[in-house]
């Protein structure tokens, strides 16, 4: 899936295509180690929710 944005080469999108990249290896190992989803899914949410809490002290503190 990550991939999918290297038509548009900017410097944002390479970050989002390493990063998800990095993320999809990780989860997929977790995955493959213990054979549950739960493992995954709440590292994806803690992922989120660091990407939401960066943004939001990003623009609270301009």
């Amino acid at each position: 899936w990550s991939l999918w944005n290297l038509g548009h080469v900017v410097p944002i999108v390479l970050i989002q295509v390493i990063s998800a990249s990095i993320f999809g290896l990780i989860a997929g190992y977790i995955y493959q180690e213990t054979k549950s989803l739960a493992g995954p899914v709440v590292i994806h949410n803690l992922f989120d929710g660091l990407s939401m809490l960066s943004l939001f002290i990003f623009y609270w503190t301009m």
